[in-house]
C-alpha cells in the first residue's frame, strides 16, 4: 500500500522528509532519504503531499521542519488510502435489436464512474450508453479512478444477448 503524508494545516512553509536509519545514530546525515517535499504554497494542500511505498520490515522516520524565520503551527497527517466500492447492479439479459441502454453505477466515495466494454464484438459503450452489436455475452466494466485517498476500483457485469424469437406460421 502507498502511504500518503501531508502537512495540510501548517500555516507556514514546512518540509516533510521520510527516512530510513543507517547505523545507530540519530543524525539526519546518517539517514537515507526515501522521499521529501518542501511545500512552497502552504495554503494548497495538494502541493505539500508526498507518497511512498513502505517495504515490510523497514522502520521509517518522518521529520517535519519549518523553514525561514516564521513561526506557527505544524500539522502532520498520515493518510492511508482506503478501498472504494462501486455499486453496479447486475445487468439483465437483453434481446439483440433492442436498446440502446443507459448504464448506472456509483461509488461510496463520490468519485465518478466510467464504463467500458470487455467484449467489443458484442456490445459497445459510449459514455454511459451501451449498444448491443451481436448475440453472445457482453461484459461491461465500471471503473473509478484512484486518488491520494482511495485505491482505484473496477466491477465487471456480464449478461447474455439473445437473438429475437421469430414466430412463423405458414
Amino acid at each position: 500500500d502507498v502511504v500518503t503524508i501531508d502537512n495540510c494545516g501548517s500555516n507556514f512553509n514546512t518540509t516533510i522528509g521520510v527516512y530510513t536509519r543507517q547505523g545507530a545514530t540519530n543524525s539526519v546525515a546518517t539517514l537515507d532519504l526515501v522521499t521529501k517535499n518542501d511545500n512552497v504554497t502552504p495554503a494548497t494542500c495538494t502541493t505539500n503531499r508526498l507518497q511512498f511505498t513502505p517495504v515490510d520490515g523497514t522502520e521509517y522516520e518522518i521529520r517535519l521542519s519549518g523553514t525561514g524565520t516564521l513561526t506557527g503551527n505544524y500539522a502532520l497527517n498520515i493518510v492511508q488510502r482506503q478501498t472504494q466500492a462501486i455499486t453496479f447492479l447486475p445487468l439483465p439479459d437483453k434481446v439483440f435489436g433492442t436498446g440502446p441502454f443507459t448504464l448506472s453505477a456509483s461509488t461510496n466515495t463520490g468519485t465518478p464512474v466510467t464504463f467500458a466494454t470487455a467484449t467489443p464484438l458484442t456490445c459497445s459503450v459510449t459514455g454511459s450508453t451501451m449498444t448491443l452489436l451481436a448475440a453472445g455475452t457482453c461484459a461491461i466494466v465500471a471503473s473509478a479512478v484512484g486518488n491520494v485517498d482511495y485505491f482505484p476500483a473496477d466491477v465487471t457485469r456480464s449478461f447474455n444477448i439473445t437473438l429475437p424469437v421469430i414466430n412463423y406460421t405458414g
